[in-house]
């Protein structure tokens, strides 16, 4: 017998076998859920293993021979492996070939493979270590996705792609990359907990989509001069404290550092001709645009002068923003730009035309106040928002369609001191006047004593209950002069 054919003894109850060494090929699934299968050697005249031979059985301990030259696709998939010796005349190790072996703690891959194939060995969560020989080329996607006890791993010279997924899962604590990796793919190291500092060398021109997602260890990270791009949450959900971009850096996708809740700066090469940072804050090169809010600082922020555009996400998951002031400058806010934020109060100056998709989805705002016509936004722009108002100036329009379009309910905000009526002036010591408006609209009055260079001091914060309240202080006979205004909280 040269040959066994394809399923031949699949679905069986045999628990051990012996394979003559006549035998040169065996077919695919020959032994597919044998699961009684414990023992099966191999005999030396086998060249191919073939695709699911052994899959779903309950060997756990296999030699391939030296005369093997290729393991196919799920050859040992779903196997109870604890220990396999790889021939050295392997050169294939399939897509799948050793997937969901929990029980299989080390492997040696001869040194004469080539390439892993995707998925080799995902879902072998019993892995601690394996040696990749210097002759590999090529690891395929997922190659050891969900190796959750794989704590050391060497990449050889000679890969130049981490692929999609390759480590992601891991228990990886350090990775270093060959002068060879010009490209690190989709979540490559995704969820690796453990994984605490990084260098990204420069002939790595590009840093995937999630490559490093969720890395909760992630405290350092060194982006070398040579990294052009950095993909969507590439770091995000990581411990970085700070990033500093290179002068090489020409794409930075947006999010690629959200939910970072200890990342205080994003700092910038001044040579780089394409992205600027001001206070740790990420902007385009001419600072027109404001990019991402570092999730980690704490208070109030005023967008500059000059800055047209909050870019999508920018303020997103920023939990410790408490107060944001947007410049007169701002056309328009992209999407998702202050979702699940913390600002409860914003003031959209009249110069916003547009708010993105789900611009105030899931924040925890109570109070917009608009200063201009009604801007253009849909249904999806304060999603989950259920308590929130929208105020609007006299004289301003479109209010009836916005609030048809966002949901939310619109109210005319437009107090005033009423300078006539017998409450206006000093009584008993105390200057005082009436503030009149829609009824319960919320107010902040606030006081300077010079115009010429005012600075506005925050006096009472109250509500115009059914639309008139009354305001008193002593009076001020340390100044020259005393002037009030309202504002919007």
């Amino acid at each position: 017998m040269t040959s066994i054919g394809e399923q031949a003894f699949a679905f069986s109850s045999l628990t051990s076998i012996s394979i003559p060494d006549t035998v040169t090929n065996m077919g695919d699934g020959a032994f597919f859920c044998c699961t009684s299968l414990t023992n099966a050697a191999i005999g030396d005249g086998v060249t191919t293993i073939g695709m699911s031979v052994f899959s779903v059985t309950a060997l756990t301990s296999v030699i391939i021979p030296d005369s093997v030259a290729s393991i196919g696709e799920n050859a040992f998939d779903d196997v109870s492996l604890t220990n396999v010796t790889i021939g050295t005349n392997v050169s294939n190790i399939g897509v799948d070939a050793f997937g969901e072996c929990p029980g299989l703690t080390s492997v040696t891959i001869p040194d004469r493979v080539t390439n892993i194939g995707d998925g080799a060995f995902m879902y072998c969560t019993g892995l601690t270590s394996i040696l990749i020989p210097a002759s590999i080329t090529t690891i395929g996607e997922g190659a050891f996705v969900d190796c959750y006890s794989l704590t050391n791993a060497t990449i050889p010279n000679g890969i130049t792609c981490i692929t999609d997924f390759m480590f992601g899962f891991t228990g990886l604590s350090s990775i270093s990359f060959p002068a060879s990796v010009t490209n690190i793919g989709y979540s490559a190291f995704w969820y690796c907990t453990n994984l605490a500092s990084v260098t990204i060398p420069g002939s790595i021109a590009c840093i995937g989509d999630l490559a490093f997602y969720n890395c909760a260890s992630l405290t350092n990270v060194t982006i070398s001069e040579g990294v052009t791009s950095i993909g969507i949450f590439s770091f995000a959900d990581s411990a970085l404290p700070n990033v500093a971009i290179p002068s090489t850096i020409t794409n930075i996708r947006s999010d690629a550092f959200c939910q970072c809740s200890d990342l205080t700066a994003i700092t910038v090469d001044p040579q780089n001709a394409f992205y600027s940072s001001i206070n740790g804050v990420l902007f385009d090169k001419s600072r027109s645009t404001l990019l991402e809010y570092p999730d980690g600082l704490v208070g109030n922020y005023t967008v500059p002068a000059g800055v047209s555009s909050i870019e999508s996400n920018a303020f997103e998951y920023c939990s410790d923003l408490t107060e944001i002031n947007l410049s007169q400058s701002v056309a328009s806010i992209g999407d998702w730009a202050f979702a699940f934020s913390s600002v409860t109060s914003i003031t959209i100056p009249e110069s916003v035309t547009n708010i993105g998709d789900w611009a105030f989805a899931n924040s925890g705002l109570t109070a917009v106040y608009f200063t201009g016509n009604a801007p253009d936004a849909d249904s999806s722009v304060f999603a989950s928002e259920n308590n929130v108002t929208a105020y609007y100036l006299p004289g301003t329009t479109g209010w009836e369609e916005f609030s048809a379009n966002t949901g939310l309910p619109t109210v005319l905000w437009n107090p005033m001191i009423q300078p006539g009526d017998g409450n206006f002036g000093v009584q008993n010591d105390q200057f005082g006047f009436d503030i009149t408006g829609t009824a319960n609209i919320p107010i902040v009055i606030e006081a300077c004593a010079n115009l010429a260079s005012p600075v506005w001091v925050p006096l009472q914060t109250c509500t115009l209950t059914n639309g008139l309240v009354y305001f008193n202080e002593p009076l001020q006979t340390n100044t020259s002069g005393r002037y009030y205004r309202i504002s919007s909280p």
